[in-house]
């Protein structure tokens, strides 16, 4: 048996929008463009998932995520960006 995962022991990139709605000017986008779609990146020492562009998440939303097991010794970037 492996070892049991417990909080703290992953990282996570996380962004969602509602599909169809225009947005507010926030988080870098165009007030009144209707967001597209978006992405995650994780980076951690050698690793890179690249950019991770979102799924259907519901009836209305789109949702993309990435997730990884934590690397104590080495820093972890994580970011996320709208395409409109």
């Amino acid at each position: 048996m492996g070892k049991k995962r417990k909080e703290g022991d992953s990282n996570s990139a996380e962004a969602y929008f509602q599909v169809g709605y225009k947005s507010t000017g926030e988080y870098g986008t165009t007030k009144n463009k209707v967001i597209k779609k978006s992405y995650v990146r994780l980076q951690e020492g050698s690793y890179d998932s690249d950019r991770v562009y979102d799924n259907a998440w519901g009836t209305d939303m789109r949702r993309a995520y990435k997730s990884r097991l934590n690397l104590p010794f080495v820093a972890c970037i994580a970011n996320w960006n709208f395409v409109q």
